[in-house]
């Protein structure tokens, strides 16, 4: 198998720094100051992954292609729910700069980010911002 991963990359105000997440690998990301440092330092943590996973028998999914690209940016993009000063909030990852919008709780950020995200991922990060869990949302979750 190939490694050719999706790797999602966006800035994060509150680290001072980028993220790169690999959605298909759970709680696969690591941290950079600049966007190929933060593109570098993910390929490792994607290869121990990867050898952790085969070395404990764990399965190792297939890579999801991106094979659409005209896609709009909001409907590809993924939103994460980050811990902001006591609070949530949603940042939109379709640029450098993430917009961000705060709410009181973890449940009313994530509600907001699957409305927001369209068709994609919700990255919900727990207490300490570090990546939780991947939500995946269709275009079915906005009909409702």
């Amino acid at each position: 198998m190939k490694n050719r991963y999706q790797i999602e990359v966006f800035y994060s105000k509150e680290d001072g720094g980028f993220i790169a997440d690999i959605p298909d690998l759970k709680y696969c990301s690591a941290f950079g100051k600049t966007r190929e440092e933060a593109i570098k330092q993910v390929h490792i943590a994607m290869q121990a992954w990867l050898e952790a996973a085969k070395a404990n028998g764990k399965p190792i999914p297939e890579p999801r292609l991106q094979t659409q690209r005209a896609v709009t940016a909001r409907s590809r993009a993924n939103v994460h729910v980050v811990p902001q000063k006591g609070q949530w909030a949603t940042r939109v990852q379709d640029k450098e700069e993430a917009r961000a919008k705060v709410y009181r709780t973890q449940k009313e950020a994530i509600e907001a980010a699957k409305n927001i995200v369209k068709a994609g991922t919700v990255v919900v990060h727990d207490n300490q911002g570090r990546i939780k869990e991947h939500l995946k949302v269709d275009a079915a979750h906005n009909k409702r």
